[in-house]
């Protein structure tokens, strides 16, 4: 990797504090949105559990009977799976909070923004969609988009600063 200047951090800007403010909250709705749909998802299903367990019990009661078994408490079973339910999606919801919405809140309480200093590895143009791209030495991006005047202003070995967020990688720009 061919970097010319040390990795520095400097104050976010306005601008980018509010985006990644409007980010998280984003981030939240949709997270309480999911977990919305998730709760009445679990209700549905212990209670469908339940009619079903009780659908079996008053059909063939002899099944428990024959076996010298109590019948299951539809209460209890009901309850067992409901409690199994909401203990797995509360782990996947910390899971999920603690991979996003933590290193979010992270960089915003931070308030700072990393420049990186890189080098142009290789330009490259898409014909595709008629975008420019250039390659660099980055830890964190592999390419950016650049406008058609930068692409022909910039060789392989230039130097460009990245911007992003220490925690998040939430690329910012660049600057030449």
């Amino acid at each position: 990797m061919i970097q010319t200047e040390a990795v520095h951090k400097v104050a976010l800007e306005q601008e980018e504090l509010e985006y990644l403010v409007n980010k998280k909250n984003e981030d939240v709705a949709a997270l309480y949105k999911v977990i919305k749909v998730v709760a009445v998802v679990i209700v549905t299903i212990t209670l469908m559990a339940a009619i079903a367990v009780f659908i079996i019990i008053k059909l063939s009661p002899d099944t428990f009977i024959n076996r010298g078994e109590a019948p299951p408490n539809i209460f209890i079973t009901s309850l067992q799976l409901m409690l199994l339910l909401f203990c797995v999606v509360g782990i996947a919801t910390y899971y999920s909070y603690y991979k996003t919405l933590r290193i979010l809140i992270m960089d915003i309480k931070n308030g700072k923004k990393v420049i990186e200093p890189c080098a142009v590895i290789r330009k490259f143009h898409s014909g595709e969609n008629d975008t420019y791209h250039v390659y660099i030495t980055s830890v964190v991006r592999l390419s950016i988009k650049v406008t058609v005047a930068e692409y022909a202003m910039l060789d392989e070995g230039d130097k460009i600063n990245i911007e992003y967020s220490p925690y998040s990688k939430i690329f910012f720009g660049y600057s030449i």
